[in-house]
């Protein structure tokens, strides 16, 4: 199911402590969070940003490939976030496929099972349509498939 968060909304300000919870970041592949969505969450979670950065340096994190964090406190497991690459390179633009491939790799590979299990309440932004220069209108019905595959979960949309 998915549901459109109204004008104004942050996605930041969901708690990502909350083990249900998961936030999609958009990144490029080379460990630069300097504009956008991207730099703003660098500036709340300086230590996640460490992570993908050094994600990025040692390849992990590539396009097709994102990468989910769980966040932990008191030994629990709490939500998540998703460094979802929708660039390779932040002087680029992005491309429409590598949304495609991200979310399919996401809903479907069994790397991802715990992921997929535990995120219930998925808050994501308008992927590659900010500063990667993509068009909202053949982004949203790739994001609608993805919440076909996603049927236990909530998928929220700031727009």
């Amino acid at each position: 199911m998915i549901i459109t968060m109204p004008q104004g909304s942050d996605i930041l300000e969901i708690d990502i402590m909350i083990p249900e919870k998961c936030i999609f970041i958009p990144v490029n592949t080379v460990g630069v969070m300097g504009k956008g969505l991207a730099k703003d969450f660098k500036k709340v979670y300086p230590i996640l940003w460490y992570l993908y950065s050094s994600m990025c340096s040692s390849n992990i994190l590539t396009i097709g490939n994102p990468c989910t964090i769980f966040t932990q406190c008191n030994n629990h497991i709490g939500g998540s976030v998703v460094f979802f690459p929708t660039k390779e390179n932040w002087k680029k633009p992005s491309n429409l496929s590598w949304i495609k491939s991200g979310l399919i790799f996401l809903a479907t590979s069994p790397s991802k099972t715990k992921w997929r299990k535990m995120a219930k309440k998925i808050h994501m932004p308008k992927l590659g349509c900010g500063c990667g220069g993509l068009d909202w209108n053949d982004v949203r019905p790739l994001i609608e498939q993805f919440a076909e595959m996603m049927p236990d979960s909530e998928i929220f949309l700031y727009e």
